[in-house]
Formats: C-alpha cells, structure tokens, sequence
C-alpha cells in the first residue's frame, strides 16, 4: 500500500485528484492508507447537498467526492467546520463526513467548528504520531487531545477535532 502522494498549492486540483484515482482503477484512492485534506470546507446550512472543500482550481462537491469511491479507510480534513451535517427529517446526514463514509472510508476526522491554521497543524502532528504508532483513527483523537492539554495548549486548539465513523 502507498502511503504518501503529495499535492501542494498549485498541484492540488481536480484534475489531479482524478489522475491519481485512475492509476490503479480497481482499488482508486484506497490504495493510499488515508486522504488528508487541508484547506477549506463549506457547508450548505440550507440542503446540506451543496457543501464541499476547495482545491486549488476549485470545489469539490459532494457528489464528485461520492464519484471518487473507494476511498482510504480514513479520511483526514484540516478544515474549519469539516464535520458540519445538515440533518434532515428521520436523521439523514449530508454534509462531508457522512458523503466519505458512503464512499468507503471507515473514519473521518476532521473539526466541528472553525478553527485557526496553526491550531490544525499542531493537532494534525499529534493524531499522525499516533496514529502512525498504530493506534485507531479515534484513539489517535484522543491521545493528540490529551497530549495537548497537558502543554496547557487553548481548548480552541484540540478540543473541535472529532472522529466519526468506526473508532
């Protein structure tokens, strides 16, 4: 399994979400051990069926996430309110979280409210070191929180970072 395919700034498109998907067509994006995805998430408050994150040349919507099946068993979002749902009547979800788990991934971490960029990014380097140690995508939550409130880091910094989906 590949662990790592980078795509920075200007090399972070659609175009090459899509390339990276069709180089292995049976198992797509699965074939990478987790997405990461920092940058910006929107929400539609309205439907919840016109949210997405931004790339560089634009939006991925939440059907063209959908489209991008299967994805790794976990999907990471460095991104202000990634977690945001939209429910509708009988509890239905719309929003990224549950449009990654449809597609294949089996957790989702990302944060409930806005958050700052270097907030993401301490919180980013504690969940990987643990999850890098071979914890669950949840238990990583846990322990990256924990390890931060006892540097006395500000709640604003861990305490929005959640993992849905399998622990």
């Amino acid at each position: 399994m590949r662990y790592c395919q980078f795509l920075l700034e200007e090399q972070a498109t659609w175009e090459q979400v899509q390339w990276l998907r069709e180089q292995d067509q049976a198992q797509g994006l699965a074939r990478f051990a987790w997405l990461h995805l920092a940058g910006h998430a929107f929400a539609d408050q309205h439907t919840g069926r016109l949210g997405g994150f931004s790339l560089w040349d634009g939006d991925i919507r939440l059907d063209q996430l959908r489209d991008l099946n299967p994805l790794p068993k976990l999907v990471t979002f460095s991104a202000c309110s990634s977690l945001y749902s939209f429910v509708y009547e009988g509890d239905e979800h719309v929003g990224l979280p549950m449009t990654c788990l449809v597609a294949g991934a089996n957790s989702v971490v990302g944060s409930a409210w806005p958050i700052t960029d270097r907030a993401a990014h301490e919180f980013t380097i504690e969940f990987y070191r643990y999850y890098l140690e071979g914890v669950s995508p949840a238990w990583a939550v846990t322990l990256a929180q924990r390890k931060m409130i006892g540097s006395k880091a500000e709640i604003s910094t861990w305490a929005s970072f959640t993992c849905l989906g399998m622990p």
